[in-house]
């Protein structure tokens, strides 16, 4: 009887033992699916991810370029204020010697002014001088 229970063990630990491999086999299908699940989960959240960042880096680039296309065309609008409404420096010296030219004649007809008020004074005094002396 005990070779009867002994094989009877041994019979029960082999039944035990398969079922304890295929369920852990079923385990481990389960858990290789679950991993794929994941994995595909994964796989699609980062792709979603990278789409949400291309998407975001495109819009931040096109406003970048939007803003430089539009600081070029205002410094192209105050280039061409500036020479509608501004003087080039040619132009500033030109007018700084005509003013300069100016004043130079304007201090020789003063001078010449001085000089005739000088002389008109002189001739007075002597005029005043003479009247008084045979007076």
């Amino acid at each position: 009887m005990q070779l009867d229970l002994t094989t009877a063990f041994a019979f029960i630990a082999c039944i035990l033992s398969v079922g304890a491999l295929v369920f852990r086999s079923g385990g481990q299908a389960q858990a290789q699916k679950s991993f794929e699940t994941y994995s595909t989960k994964i796989d699609t959240d980062r792709q979603k991810w990278r789409e949400d960042f291309e998407k975001s880096v495109e819009q931040r680039f096109g406003a970048v370029n939007g803003a430089v296309t539009l600081c070029r065309e205002q410094v192209h609008d105050v280039r061409e204020d500036l020479a509608r409404n501004y003087l080039t420096k040619s132009e500033v010296k030109e007018i700084e010697l005509r003013v300069s030219n100016s004043q130079d004649r304007i201090l020789d007809h003063l001078d010449k002014i001085d000089t005739r008020l000088n002389e008109m004074q002189t001739r007075v005094l002597e005029a005043i001088n003479k009247a008084t002396s045979r007076g």
